[in-house]
Order: structure tokens, then sequence, then C-alpha cells
């Protein structure tokens, strides 16, 4: 009925900003695999796998607004699933970011496993 439809994203854990506050920074990436089978976000230097879960009841987002001098609550957005992050963040590290020793041990394992 014209409403939007909004998704609730559950997480586990903590976001650390280093006690700077979160007013106009980007939190994450969030994306899906190609088959839209699962969601896909990136904090930092960690990416984290969620899947879509349907809820039992929606739930009605609501916003007070002043009609006649009284505050009305006018329905905004309806919530009918969510993203659920269960499992733990997976590090991403990249040869800038790792040692020049470390970097040049993980090619000759990657060489020898090709062999």
């Amino acid at each position: 009925n014209g409403l939007e439809e909004w998704m609730l994203i559950d997480m586990q854990g903590e976001i650390n900003n280093s006690g700077r506050p979160f007013d106009e920074e980007m939190l994450c990436n969030l994306g899906w695999r190609k088959d839209n089978s699962e969601a896909l976000m990136l904090i930092g230097h960690h990416l984290v796998e969620g899947k879509v879960i349907n809820l039992e009841k929606p739930y009605i987002v609501a916003a007070p607004k002043d009609q006649d001098g009284k505050k009305v609550l006018y329905a905004e957005a309806v919530v009918r699933r969510k993203l659920v992050f269960k499992l733990r963040p997976k590090p991403i590290v990249t040869k800038h970011l790792m040692k020049r020793g470390q970097y040049d041990k993980m090619n000759e394992q990657e060489k020898e496993n090709e062999e």
C-alpha cells in the first residue's frame, strides 16, 4: 500500500569506532553473491557472511508528525525480513598489509600446492 520495505540487520558483537561518533560515517559495504543466496558485509578489513530470514510477524516503522497541534504516528515502512550475520568475521589480508617475508612464504606455499 505504498509503504517502503526495510530490512533489519542482526549482528553479534560490537562495532568500535575508536571513540569517534558515527555521524555521517560509512559503516560498511553491503553486497550479495551473484545468485542472491547470501549477503556479504565488508567492515574495515573483515568480511562477514549472512543470510536473509523471513520474520514470523512483520514490524511497522512509525514516525511522529504534527497534525493540527497533535502528535500522530504515521507508518513509514514495513519490515518483513532480516539479514542475519551469525558467523565470525573473516579477516582480509592483502600483500600490501603483510610484511615482505610473509608474502614470499605465502607465494612459495601456493607454488608447492600447484605442483
